[in-house]
């Protein structure tokens, strides 16, 4: 009896191991490809946090802005590039990438801009949300979300809700 289910059990482990394969893994290329809407930001700022007499002591704290009906856009295209439009004007364009699984992308600097220098880091929570980081920028997160969809706040991790 010992013997007839040990062999069961190496039958049904040997299935499993060769029913799964490589190509089963389920993989989008371009997650990113399509046009965005920003929807929320996020900010670490020092503020004063009491008076004591003599001094002020700061603190860090996060502040959250929702923007429902916001104008931000970002439309990634197929071809490595982008445009960030203002309502319906393009503003800024750039390339876009992926490197070892995570998505970035950098603006054409055509006027010296300082803000546009660094490169902006993509997390992707869902198929639709995803947050951005400036490179060496931890304090400042912008989130966005497929146009004309609802971001999976359940799947991100805000600083604060």
């Amino acid at each position: 009896m010992k013997n007839h289910l040990l062999r069961s059990v190496l039958l049904i482990f040997l299935f499993n191991l060769t029913s799964c394969t490589k190509s089963d893994d389920f993989i989008v290329e371009n997650e990113i490809v399509g046009h965005w809407q920003m929807y929320k930001t996020e900010a670490l700022t020092s503020v004063i946090d009491q008076w004591t007499g003599t001094t002020f002591t700061r603190k860090d704290k996060w502040f959250s802005n929702n923007h429902n009906d916001s104008r931000i856009f970002i439309e990634f295209y197929e071809d490595g590039t982008f445009t960030e439009f203002y309502a319906d004007t393009p503003v800024f364009e750039g390339v876009w990438g992926k490197k070892l699984n995570a998505y970035f992308f950098k603006y054409k600097n055509d006027d010296n801009n300082q803000h546009l220098v660094k490169t902006r880091f993509i997390k992707i929570y869902c198929n639709n949300s995803y947050s951005i980081k400036s490179e060496g920028d931890e304090r400042n997160i912008s989130y966005f979300r497929k146009k004309g969809t609802t971001e999976c706040s359940n799947k991100i991790d805000y600083k604060l809700q």
